[in-house]
C-alpha cells in the first residue's frame, strides 16, 4: 500500500486568489475573463510584466502556483478567454502599425 507524503503547504483555493496590476501601493484588481487569463498564465509559469498574485485574505500572502488548489479551475474557459484576448490585441496591434 502505498501513502501519499502529504505537507504541511498552505494550500488556497484558486477563488481566493486576487491578481492585480499597477502601482502596488494602488492596485488595480484585475476580474472576470481578465483574472482567468492571468491566472491561467501564472499558473504555467509565464505571468504577465506588472501582474501579482495574492490571497485575498488577512495578510495578503503572494502563494505559489503549487500552493493552490486549482480543483475545478475552468481551463477550457481560461484557454478560450486568452485566446480571444491574443485576438483582440493583434487586431489593436495590426491597427496601430498602419
Amino acid at each position: 500500500m502505498a501513502t501519499r507524503a502529504w505537507s504541511a503547504v498552505f494550500t488556497a483555493h484558486w477563488q481566493t486568489l486576487r491578481v492585480q496590476t499597477g502601482d502596488p501601493s494602488f492596485p488595480v484588481t484585475l476580474t472576470g475573463p481578465n483574472k482567468l487569463v492571468e491566472l491561467f498564465h501564472w499558473r504555467r509559469g509565464k505571468a504577465s510584466p506588472g501582474v501579482w498574485v495574492i490571497v485575498n485574505a488577512p495578510g495578503h500572502t503572494c502563494p505559489r502556483p503549487e500552493e493552490v488548489d486549482w480543483s475545478l479551475f475552468p481551463v477550457a474557459e481560461a484557454h478560450h478567454e486568452m485566446i480571444d484576448h491574443d485576438e483582440r490585441r493583434s487586431r489593436y496591434m495590426m491597427r496601430a502599425v498602419a
